[in-house]
């Protein structure tokens, strides 16, 4: 048996349960069918049977009709009466708790969770405003820089590309009789005739070799114009990268 107490229920602020549902499990989970609903010391609503299910419905047909306008200022208690005698006001309980009849533990969740969201989308703005800003003024490029983008956008191009690789593809049917003459014997200056002769480069087998890379590398480099292209502009513009690479590609 419970703890008899002697004194009348009275408003507390402290507040165990909350929604009807919640307070309905409460008081089944006390296996004490007999009960009494108070509003403070206003004694409202009882159960003097002996049957929890009764008792269960009773006390939940009787929340439901409660106003819920007001249910988040009002704090119910119901006492658990652990006797045969006849239940009022002044009858001593066994046991009590205190609940109301809204449960809004999740209202407040969601306007905490709402309150983060705002948050976080009020970050994403900042960001996406930032993107969207006007960018700030590039520094200046220099004349070789210029040349260089202005070479590399127009090799982007779909039609220069395809131009290029036309034009290759007809070096390479006429290799015969264009490549071999890419490389042409030195002419020594009259002065130069009966001095010591400096050995040369091999006319033929530099071309021999050139015709032989490019049918090499046609096969794996779709884009071998283009790429070709940007080492011959690269030689041009600036020979002393052009011969790094040179001297980088002889030591592998």
């Amino acid at each position: 048996m419970f703890f008899k107490n002697y004194f009348m229920p009275t408003l507390s602020k402290s507040v165990q349960f909350r929604g009807i549902d919640n307070a309905i499990k409460a008081y089944e989970n006390m296996k004490i069918p007999r009960w009494g609903l108070f509003q403070g010391s206003q004694f409202l609503m009882k159960y003097e049977g002996r049957d929890m299910n009764e008792g269960a419905d009773l006390l939940q047909q009787y929340l439901e009709s409660l106003d819920q306008r007001s249910a988040d200022g009002n704090t119910y208690t119901l006492c658990i009466y652990d006797t045969d005698q006849k239940i009022n006001s002044a009858t001593k309980y066994d046991a009590s708790f205190n609940f109301r009849l809204t449960d809004n533990i999740n209202e407040h969740m969601q306007t905490k969770l709402s309150g983060v969201m705002e948050t976080r989308i009020s970050g994403i703005e900042e960001k996406l405003n930032q993107l969207l800003a006007d960018p700030e003024e590039e520094e200046e490029l220099t004349p070789k820089d210029q040349f260089f983008a202005a070479i590399g956008k127009v090799l982007e191009h779909p039609q220069i590309q395809q131009l290029l690789a036309q034009k290759l593809v007809s070096i390479i049917d006429g290799v015969g009789n264009t490549v071999s003459g890419i490389f042409k014997p030195a002419q020594l200056p009259t002065a130069a005739i009966g001095a010591t002769k400096t050995p040369g480069p091999d006319v033929e087998a530099e071309n021999a070799k050139l015709q032989q890379a490019i049918t090499m590398l046609i096969e794996v480099d779709p884009q071998l114009g283009t790429n070709l292209l940007k080492l011959a502009g690269i030689a041009v513009a600036d020979p002393s990268k052009y011969n790094l690479m040179i001297t980088m590609l002889k030591s592998m």
